[in-house]
């Protein structure tokens, strides 16, 4: 049922929100968001909508692993660290906001914020 959601999502909204663990973690206006997701968590949950045609194998989906953290105790610092790829020690440490960050576009992400800060 959620991939049916996220169909009708990407066709009835201009601007969509990603959470995680119950917080908001970035808005994104409908193009950006399908056409090019840079934070793994979002790359993850756009590669997870089903495409209508099964011979098309363009599209990998992407398999969030790690331990999933409990909302009620979710862990310190960025709240996806536990199953982040891009996670360094200072996810960890610190959770990113738009305070923390150098391009300060809302990625709320350290390592993301690197590769686009250059």
């Amino acid at each position: 049922m959620i991939f049916i959601a996220q169909l009708v999502v990407k066709h009835i909204s201009d601007r969509i929100a990603v959470m995680y663990l119950g917080k908001h973690r970035r808005d994104w206006d409908r193009q950006s968001l399908y056409q090019s997701p840079k934070h793994p968590h979002t790359q993850a949950l756009v590669s997870a909508v089903p495409i209508p045609d099964p011979a098309n194998h363009l599209c990998q989906r992407i398999a969030v692993t790690g331990e999933l953290p409990s909302p009620m105790n979710p862990p310190q610092g960025c709240a996806f660290n536990t199953r982040c790829p891009l996670a360094v020690d200072k996810c960890q440490a610190q959770a990113p906001s738009p305070e923390t960050l150098k391009t300060g576009d809302g990625f709320l992400c350290f390592e993301v914020d690197t590769q686009e800060s250059g």
